[in-house]
């Protein structure tokens, strides 16, 4: 099953993570901004590393000047599958 859903937004940049990439497989998502798909280790055009943005996500950190996707269990999910762990519980 594909799944693609923002979880991240600003004036500059949407950040999405989906199954629905070349780069994606066996259900692992990719996060995609700017084009460019990204794994927890990559470093963003932000200077963070991707990984470092989805568990602000989980975590529900202050997103700084942008503004986080809706939280619900499966985006949760989704979240903790990029990060490879059941991160956050």
């Amino acid at each position: 099953m594909r799944q693609e859903t923002e979880i991240y937004h600003s004036n500059h940049a949407r950040a999405v993570l989906t199954t629905d990439h070349a780069a994606s497989s066996y259900g692992v998502p990719v996060l995609v901004t700017l084009g460019a798909a990204y794994g927890p280790a990559d470093i963003l055009p932000s200077v963070i590393t991707a990984g470092a943005l989805v568990r602000a996500f989980i975590d529900n950190q202050d997103p700084g000047c942008g503004s986080w996707g809706e939280r619900t269990d499966e985006v949760l999910d989704l979240a903790r599958r990029f990060l490879g762990v059941r991160y956050g519980g």
